[in-house]
């Protein structure tokens, strides 16, 4: 289709001549005007009713339209030329000529110019055609010329990304020769109802718009807003800028793993190789044509931003070059380009949002990827893992935000545990448990050994139950609280888990009874119910003297309790004490003879227990205290060494 036959319509009235009419130099089609064939009158109501959500100017919908059209009226001359129809004579750019189109931006005049070495348009076309929204002969035409062939790779039948033109141009100018008939025109409108069309001196057949833009529109003469992979070069200022056959329109057998790293290169200007790559398409219920990338690493900033990596086109023509809803917001390190011919090329940044099309391509997309993230970890791993390390705060974060897909991110999330080196996944954790075990367990942590030599890890050392841990403690803690279950078997933390172990005998230092309820009370009196809820014997812990056991409920409250203007440590402490540790033999029997020296021990000892549930809020506190029980033990072991002397 040329660029004119789909901007068409009827509004022939008079022939009067036209005087000093505007000739465009610098550039190379030139077209002379000479006689006024048509004066047009104002637009009909009909054609000036057009929505106004349907004339974006937030976005240069009709660059991509114009740029569309040109390529169709390309396609159109390259039909013209197989059904033998064609002449090189007096046409200029005849058989044999490249077919392609030009651009032109000069911010100095304040013009873009759009040029076609297409078909061009007859004054016929002109004055039947002009105007018309949304009306296209290039389909009809190639059903005409070739029974329907190569209408796939038709496209530009919309009018209204013309007439959007007017929003950001004074005065727009056309002017085209047919290769039918040789004879040039021009075109003219101010958008102020009306418009002309004279006969011209045009020297190449073709078709150039001329738009004069708007003092506040010359955003639109940058050159990034020209990127679109059609069928025929496009030139910017002379320059050639686009790829003719888009990576992506190969079939995948076709494309080699250079290609697809240099592509990747160009699409995010980054100099190594991505960590992964997907080539994909499918015909229905959409037709998408896609690659996307895993990049190397994750600039910083992206972990906080919404926008998303993902350039849209529809037929080689970009619509949007980060388009954020095209996949979930945690999938927004994944980049790359899509094309789907199912989205209009005059959709707006606004209608992208909530379009039929766009909800549904997400859905498939993600599903894909989805499954690609899946395929990887069970039989690329040591590349999954590698993409996990650097994007595992975006798995994470689908975990908490995305419901939809929750279950399928949950089995491709990696972690470390207790009784493996390398990542593990919840299946893998699974196939593991033994028959007694009812729950998967994980423990937050800054590494591994931390974990190991945790109080909290005793009962499970016992049991052999394997811990999944986590070393985040800022996201991990978020995460887990949406993580939550695993194939019917809940996922709960360790260090608050209740689980039954063996009971030991006792042994020969332990605590009696009478003395636990002792040992129980003398912990209530000295720390008060605002720090010790309730004290009890433990019968899970061996190797501490004293643990707190509601550490995990306070933490996600300490916010909470921040925001209330409250202090963490108003939230009392439910405490286990451990009646066979020695050391709390040593100490009852101390109150006994020194309550001053055992009451410092008794603080130290829970002290000790808030220390290893990572809830101890001010541990300098602790110094005077440990002073003065170190000095007590030096002044014990000096008199040990007089007596001896």
């Amino acid at each position: 289709m040329s660029i004119m036959n789909s901007i068409i319509s009827r509004r022939a009235l008079s022939i009067p001549r036209i005087c000093n009419i505007f000739r465009p130099n610098n550039f190379p089609f030139n077209g002379v005007p000479s006689t006024l064939l048509h004066h047009h009158r104002p637009y009909s109501t009909a054609n000036s009713a057009i929505p106004s959500e349907e004339i974006p100017t937030s976005n240069p919908v009709f660059i991509r339209e114009l740029v569309a059209n040109a390529s169709d009226a390309l396609e159109k001359q390259r039909q013209f030329e197989l059904s033998g129809c064609a002449s090189s004579d007096g046409l200029g750019n005849g058989e044999g000529g490249e077919l392609a189109i030009r651009v032109w931006c000069d911010a100095g005049k304040r013009q873009l110019v759009v040029e076609d070495s297409g078909i061009g348009m007859t004054y016929e076309e002109l004055n039947d055609h002009l105007g018309t929204i949304a009306k296209s002969g290039t389909l009809k035409y190639i059903q005409d010329a070739k029974e329907g062939s190569a209408k796939s790779n038709l496209i530009g039948s919309f009018g209204i990304g013309f007439y959007s033109a007017l929003m950001v141009g004074e005065e727009i100018r056309v002017y085209t020769k047919s290769r039918k008939d040789g004879k040039g025109y021009m075109w003219k409108t101010s958008g102020q109802g009306g418009y002309e069309i004279a006969e011209a001196d045009v020297s190449n057949a073709g078709t150039k718009i001329v738009i004069q833009l708007r003092e506040d529109a010359m955003q639109f003469t940058e050159k990034a807003l020209v990127n679109n992979f059609v069928s025929f070069p496009i030139y910017l200022n002379g320059e050639r800028v686009n790829q003719v056959e888009p990576l992506w329109i190969k079939e995948k057998s076709e494309i080699t793993g250079d290609e697809l790293k240099e592509f990747y290169r160009k699409l995010s200007g980054d100099y190594r190789d991505p960590l992964a790559e997907l080539v994909y398409k499918i015909d229905s219920p959409l037709n998408v044509r896609s690659i996307l990338y895993v990049p190397n690493s994750s600039p910083f900033e992206q972990l906080y931003s919404k926008e998303g990596e993902i350039e849209l086109y529809s037929r080689r023509v970009l619509i949007k070059s980060k388009c954020d809803g095209l996949l979930p917001a945690w999938m927004r390190f994944v980049r790359g380009v899509v094309d789907c011919e199912d989205v209009q090329l005059n959709i707006s940044r606004e209608l992208l949002q909530n379009n039929g099309v766009m909800l549904r391509m997400k859905e498939i997309l993600t599903r894909r990827i989805l499954k690609w993230f899946s395929d990887l970890a069970s039989s690329e791993r040591v590349k999954y893992e590698g993409i996990f390390e650097s994007f595992n705060h975006y798995f994470k974060e689908g975990i908490c935000t995305d419901e939809v897909n929750g279950e399928k991110i949950k089995e491709i999330l990696l972690f470390k545990s207790t009784k493996s080196e390398s990542y593990t996944t919840l299946e893998e954790y699974k196939s593991r448990m033994s028959a007694e075990q009812k729950a998967i367990y994980f423990m937050v942590v800054p590494d591994k050994t931390v974990a190991l030599e945790s109080p909290y890890m005793e009962p499970f050392n016992k049991l052999g139950y394997e811990v999944l841990l986590m070393h985040d403690e800022n996201i991990d803690k978020i995460m887990v609280s949406s993580l939550q279950s695993y194939k019917g078997l809940p996922i709960e933390d360790a260090e608050e888990a209740k689980i039954d172990v063996p009971v030991e005998e006792e042994c020969e230092n332990s605590l009696s009874r009478e003395e636990v309820e002792i040992m129980c009370e003398w912990f209530k009196e000295t720390f008060k119910a605002d720090k010790v809820a309730s004290v009890k014997e433990t019968k899970r812990y061996t190797t501490h003297p004293a643990i707190v056991v509601n550490h995990g409920e306070i933490l996600k409250n300490k916010m909470m309790m921040k925001q209330l203007g409250m202090d963490i440590e108003s939230i009392p402490f439910n405490v286990e004490i451990n009646p066979k540790h020695k050391m709390m033999k040593h100490l009852i029997n101390l109150k006994c003879s020194n309550k001053e020296l055992a009451d410092l021990v008794l603080c130290q000892v829970f002290d000790n227990a808030l220390l290893a549930a990572g809830v101890l809020t001010n541990p300098r506190r602790m110094v005077n205290r440990l002073n003065s029980l170190l000095n007590v033990i030096v002044e014990q072991g000096s008199r040990n060494c007089e007596r001896k002397e």
